[in-house]
């Protein structure tokens, strides 16, 4: 079931943040984060806006920068004779983990698990979670917020998304039976579904909570009928069905919880003592089904009388919100929780006393138990899958070959060749070998989302990375970081740049324009004048004279400043779309700049005109570009529904490139600088790709 957490802003749909810049005359673009992230993100997914009762995404695509010329070898890359426009094929190159929302377990044989992904994916493990695949189905970039097994025939699953999702399988095939509303509702319209239960005896019994309330099929989801008589808010983030009394059902909700001892006919209230109370989840002991536990805004709650009375549990840390519930399958005393600060709590003693127990400050959005040892325990988090065989007292990653991260910002190492850095949600990640291995870097940041990634050219041991939270720096490669934000407080960080020869001089885009910094970050001023429109999405810097530069805007096109961002004008003669999504720049001819919009590729060839090169671009939304530094005329455009496409003649015509990342937003691109054919891309569900 659904896991939630409240958000932070967002969503994930302004997600669209950017990705690095960097110096020196040979320039490899890595374009932005797409207005992508258009899914409804979870609660416990930090990024989303809840309005009228259904979560939207943010939509702020980010920005598209230049990364360094450098002597990067891919793995297995095998170079070819010529520079080719079409790359013959596409491999994940990581960083293996994701962010899981929902996690099941095969009730007759622990050691298959599922797990859902914030993005859209279900991957599977027949190993105690040692292994995973990722099953081929298309849940159209849509959170899996709850995965259900079938207590009798286990080879059934559901999956929870904008639509329900069912396998007779094991998860190889997948069919829609989504639940289609009544006539008064649209008729044809489907509620996304934010939790999902089955009748422990009973299997074809099934109750979905939506945000329009519940619904309950007696035929293993072919039909459905609404069942909310009683129910005074119909946001249902939980339900509950009692493991010894299958017709007795609880539903937290956001305005309070509710119980029914009908299945599900009839609903009554279960809010004494309390006013309104949001229940974002809700746990039942299984041994014990008169003991509940609850998360809510003003922290955990506890029951034990099947949720007549409740008391708040005073959990001792200073921040009790909570975002995963859990008790022991067989110890109905003993409570697990995980807060936002990434803190897990274990108490042994139905809560009067906590214990922290680290997990790397991740935040926890599911706890699962093998039900035949319950020292076993699997927890979804921002970063991946993580499993303790010690009741919680140890946590152990296990995410080999579970790749799910959404990339929102890509850089490479101009010191180190064979070194990457990818931004997701929440996570930092730095490999040396070329993406083999990775290693998670932010352990001095708090929770966010890394925008942008700056490498400085000169000192390539100097990193900046741009977060949700503002500026973040390093001087030893990512090792150790500190704050670097005075007079960028509060601000949403989309895009950094550094100066190519003053690496001192670094710009930050924001969501209220340009600042600047001349002493490494260390104070910032606001740099906009002659900005018309300050909800920039992309910024390019001249390699030559890095004092002309040039920003893409949210709707008020192209500006350009030809005095280091102290004053801009408007560069936007030609431009039929106002919808800049990318900026790229050719190194080798700093006047000739290609524009991702909404309505396909423009290129200007003195900075001021711009004409439209769109030739053989099926797919229009660009929101990613990249080039080639050794070969100016090959350029790439990616799309916000996974295409690419590729031109070998500066955008005269383009050709579309045969991989498959339909349905994986494009973010950001990146060329290799050393091989022609070679491209790393980050995506939206699929992490970091290489295509060659």
């Amino acid at each position: 079931m659904k896991k939630n957490i409240l958000v932070i802003l967002l969503l994930c749909a302004g997600l669209l943040l950017a990705c690095n810049l960097s110096s020196t005359p040979s320039l490899t673009p890595t374009p932005n984060l797409t207005a992508a992230l258009k899914t409804p993100k979870s609660k416990a997914q930090t990024p989303t806006a809840v309005t009228d009762g259904t979560k939207t995404p943010l939509q702020t695509p980010l920005a598209a920068e230049t990364a360094p010329t450098l002597e990067l070898q891919a793995p297995n890359a095998t170079p070819e004779p010529t520079i080719g426009a079409v790359p013959v094929s596409s491999a994940n190159y990581g960083p293996e983990g994701g962010t899981i929302i929902s996690i099941a377990i095969d009730p007759s044989a622990p050691k298959i698990l599922y797990a859902g992904s914030e993005n859209g994916r279900v991957f599977k493990s027949t190993d105690g979670g040692e292994n995973w695949i990722k099953l081929k189905a298309d849940f159209s970039m849509s959170e899996i917020s709850t995965l259900a097994i079938d207590p009798i025939t286990p080879s059934t699953i559901y999956a929870g998304s904008s639509y329900l999702y069912k396998s007779t399988d094991g998860g190889e095939n997948w069919s829609e039976i989504g639940i289609e509303l009544p006539d008064e509702f649209g008729g044809t319209d489907y509620p996304p579904i934010l939790t999902l239960e089955i009748d422990p005896i009973s299997a074809a019994n099934l109750y979905a909570g939506t945000n329009m309330g519940v619904f309950k099929s007696t035929d293993g989801g072919k039909s459905w009928r609404k069942i909310n008589n009683g129910l005074s808010d119909e946001y249902i983030n939980d339900l509950e069905i009692d493991p010894n009394s299958s017709t007795t059902l609880y539903a937290g909700t956001s305005g309070g919880m509710f119980k029914s001892t009908d299945g599900g006919e009839n609903w009554y209230e279960l809010n004494t003592g309390f006013d309104s109370l949001e229940i974002q989840n809700l746990e039942i002991a299984p041994s014990s089904s008169t003991t509940l536990l609850a998360a809510t805004q003003i922290g955990m709650i506890k029951s034990t009388d099947g949720g007549e009375n409740w008391e708040v549990i005073d959990t001792g840390n200073s921040n009790d919100f909570v975002d995963a519930l859990a008790i022991d399958p067989l110890i109905p005393s003993k409570f697990y929780a995980s807060t936002t600060t990434g803190t897990i709590l274990k108490s042994t003693d139905a809560g009067e006393t906590w214990a922290e127990q680290s997990m790397n400050t991740n935040i926890v959005s599911v706890f699962a138990f093998d039900p035949f040892t319950p020292k076993t325990i699997y927890a979804g988090t921002y970063a991946g899958v993580f499993k303790s065989i010690d009741g919680g007292e140890t946590w152990k990653a296990k995410n080999a070959k579970l790749t799910a991260f959404t990339v929102t910002t890509l850089a490479i190492d101009p010191g180190v060749p064979t070194s990457f850095y990818v931004g997701t949600y929440g996570c930092l990640y730095k490999s040396v070998n070329n993406g083999v291995t990775w290693t998670r870097i932010n352990k001095d940041i708090p929770f966010t989302v890394f925008t942008s990634i700056a490498v400085d050219t000169k000192t390539p041991a100097t990193i900046y990375a741009g977060t949700y939270d503002g500026v973040f720096k390093s001087t030893d490669g990512g090792e150790n970081w500190s704050e670097s934000n005075t007079g960028l407080e509060d601000l949403e960080i989309r895009v950094l740049g550094i100066d190519p020869i003053r690496p001192a001089t670094i710009y930050a885009v924001t969501d209220l324009g340009v600042f600047r910094s001349t002493d490494g970050g260390e104070n910032w001023s606001e740099s906009n004048t002659g900005l018309t429109n300050l909800d920039i999405s992309a910024l390019v810097i001249d390699p030559t004279k890095p004092t002309i530069l040039y920003v893409g805007t949210s709707g008020g096109g192209v500006f350009k400043s030809t005095d280091g961002g102290w004053n801009w004008r408007e560069a936007n003669l030609g431009l039929a779309n106002d919808e800049i999504y990318a900026l790229l720049i050719d190194p080798t001819a700093p006047t000739t700049l290609y524009a991702g919009t909404g309505e396909g590729v423009f290129k200007s060839t003195d900075g001021e005109k711009w004409m439209e090169f769109n030739t053989g671009i099926s797919d229009p939304e660009v929101t990613s570009l990249a080039i080639h530094p050794g070969s100016p005329n090959t350029v790439y455009a990616g799309t916000q529904i996974g295409h690419i496409f590729s031109s070998i003649n500066g955008g005269e015509s383009w050709e579309e490139l045969s991989v498959d990342l339909t349905n994986s937003d494009i973010i950001n691109m990146m060329a290799d600088p050393r091989l022609a054919n070679t491209l790393y891309v980050g995506t939206f569900v699929d992490g970091l790709q290489i295509i060659r």
